[in-house]
């Protein structure tokens, strides 16, 4: 049986999805009267554009380069949808933060739909990636070349960035991922960090989930 390839996008789609979800839920269900709901909101709404910024970046830094040296114009299309995702983050970013004003039905039914116009466009923009871009990468670059990508993209991560993205990445995935992406995380962090992550993902994982990644 042939090995499956590493997938730059895999991981990290998978927890943007997960937090996305969870920003449409908690804007389309927010109850203004109940204490500090809103500022929550708006946080997680924030916390979630950072992390949306950062994996932009992150493609652009390190994953469009190498394959616009070796396939010239391979990459104008994504970064031009880069580019359209920036745009309509900005204008979820700017509904959702509107919400510290003024939370009545109508601000609350903007923001949920600035939300979900998002995410409506970046789930297709990161299908197009896990398809398209993907097999462009797999047909040019070695697992080696891409585990590369991904580890310059790691160490630009503060610890503070790298766990925010862990609690959205980890519940969003089945046991042999999160076997695979803590595994690594393990081998390569001194044990008392890694002890304190899982520690501190308690509260993002299932119960289940819970039990099953402290025998990691």
């Amino acid at each position: 049986m042939t090995a499956p390839r590493v997938n730059i996008y895999g991981f990290p789609h998978k927890g943007l999805r997960n937090a996305l979800g969870q920003l449409s839920v908690k804007v389309g269900s927010l109850n203004p009267s109940i204490e500090n709901e809103v500022s929550n909101t708006v946080a997680l709404g924030n916390e979630i554009s950072t992390l949306l910024k950062l994996h932009l970046n992150a493609e652009e830094q390190f994953v469009h380069p190498p394959i616009e040296a070796k396939l010239p114009g391979s990459m104008q299309h994504n970064h031009e949808d880069h580019n359209r995702m920036e745009v309509l983050e900005d204008e979820m970013v700017e509904a959702i933060n509107k919400l510290e004003e003024d939370a009545n039905p109508g601000t609350i039914t903007n923001a949920y739909n600035a939300v979900n116009i998002f995410i409506k466009e970046y789930f297709r923009h990161m299908e197009e990636e896990e398809t398209d871009i993907n097999t462009i990468i797999w047909e040019n670059f070695s697992d080696e070349e891409i585990l590369g990508w991904q580890g310059n993209i790691l160490k630009k991560l503060t610890p503070e960035e790298f766990f925010t993205f862990f609690k959205y990445i980890i519940p969003a995935l089945m046991p042999i991922e999160q076997q695979i992406m803590l595994g690594g995380f393990k081998e390569n962090a001194p044990a008392e960090a890694y002890d304190a992550t899982i520690k501190n993902l308690e509260p993002f994982v299932s119960a289940n989930q819970f039990e099953f990644i402290k025998t990691i």
